[in-house]
């Protein structure tokens, strides 16, 4: 009887990653000294009555999916007004570890002076008409969203420099038929939405 061979068998053990190094580097040194913004990331703005009042940067972007991916930094803007003005944006960044957690914090504050106050509430009205005629293209389809620009240009233009009633008592006095079309949720119409999205 020929002797029983043993084997040995080897086991590989992976190592576990390390979720306390940051996702922007991969290192545990705190990346908060690294100027972020020009390394190429993928920015995803988000407006609120056209105020940007954050931005998520991701490391990847899948075409095929339409996704992101690897979310490293976020930024958080709180603008603080007077008299419709800006006079202090308060800024919060987070620096997210590949654990998921907030790994480095940072706060800062900008003061605005009176000329550039003027220059980001012109800049805000504009993210605002951009925003609508997004919504007017997706609400009305390209023809009307295209001729309801075409028909409110003029105050529109005066919206964006600042002179908002006109814009406001054009849309609530309009004869053109398709702002009185119903929203999906069946009570809200066109009209109304335009209304309460330009109103500031």
């Amino acid at each position: 009887m020929e002797p029983i061979q043993e084997q040995q068998l080897t086991l590989t053990v992976e190592p576990r990653p390390n979720l306390n190094v940051f996702v922007l580097t991969g290192l545990e040194e705190s990346p908060a000294n690294l100027n972020y913004d020009i390394l190429g990331l993928h920015k995803v703005r988000k407006f609120v009555k056209g105020e940007l009042i954050g931005v998520d940067y991701y490391k990847k972007f899948d075409e095929v999916s339409n996704a992101y991916s690897g979310l490293c930094v976020r930024e958080y803007n709180t603008y603080i007004r007077k008299d419709d003005f800006v006079y202090k944006r308060e800024k919060r960044i987070e620096w997210l570890l590949a654990s998921g957690f907030v790994g480095e914090i940072k706060e800062t504050i900008k003061y605005y002076s009176p000329l550039e106050a003027i220059t980001e509430g012109k800049i805000r009205r504009q993210n605002i008409i951009n925003e609508v005629k997004f919504n007017a293209w997706y609400l009305l389809g390209p023809l009307d969203g295209f001729k309801i620009m075409s028909v409110f240009k003029q105050n529109i233009d005066l919206y964006i420099e600042g002179v908002l009633e006109p814009l406001h008592t054009q849309l609530a006095a309009s004869t053109e038929p398709y702002l009185d079309n119903l929203l999906s949720d069946g009570q809200t119409t066109v009209r109304a939405y335009l209304i309460n999205f330009v109103t500031i």
